[in-house]
C-alpha cells in the first residue's frame, strides 16, 4: 500500500473523497451549491498543511462549517457518514504515518465541529 508523500497524493485523496461525497445521498445535499473549482484547491491546501506540517492554508474551516450549518443543519448522521467515507477513502488509497495523522485530525475536526 502506498504512503502519502506529496501534494499529488493529497489531491488524489481529496478528489476521491469528494467523488464519494457527491454520490452519497446524505452528504451530497450539503454540497449542492459548492463551487468546486474554488473549494477543491482550498481542501488540497488544508489537508496538505496537515499532512506535511505546512502553513499554506488560508481560511477559517470553523466559520465555513457554521455557514454551512446555517444553510442546512449538519446532523449526527452526516458527521458519521463523512467520517466513514473519509476513513474508507484513506484506507483504500494509503497506509502509513501520514495517513494516520490525517485520520486523527479528521476525527478531531469532526468532534470540534459537531460540538
Amino acid at each position: 500500500m502506498k504512503q502519502i508523500q506529496n501534494s499529488d497524493d493529497i489531491k488524489l485523496l481529496v478528489d476521491s473523497f469528494y467523488d464519494k461525497v457527491n454520490k452519497n445521498n446524505t452528504l451530497s445535499l450539503y454540497f449542492q451549491s459548492i463551487k468546486w473549482d474554488k473549494h477543491l484547491p482550498h481542501m488540497y491546501q488544508f489537508w496538505e498543511g496537515i499532512a506535511f506540517d505546512k502553513s499554506n492554508y488560508q481560511g477559517n474551516p470553523m466559520q465555513a462549517h457554521i455557514n454551512l450549518h446555517q444553510n442546512k443543519q449538519l446532523t449526527d448522521k452526516a458527521f458519521e457518514e463523512w467520517l466513514k467515507l473519509f476513513n474508507e477513502t484513506l484506507n483504500e488509497l494509503y497506509d502509513g504515518e501520514v495517513k494516520d495523522k490525517i485520520w486523527q485530525r479528521a476525527n478531531s475536526i469532526a468532534t470540534v465541529i459537531k460540538i
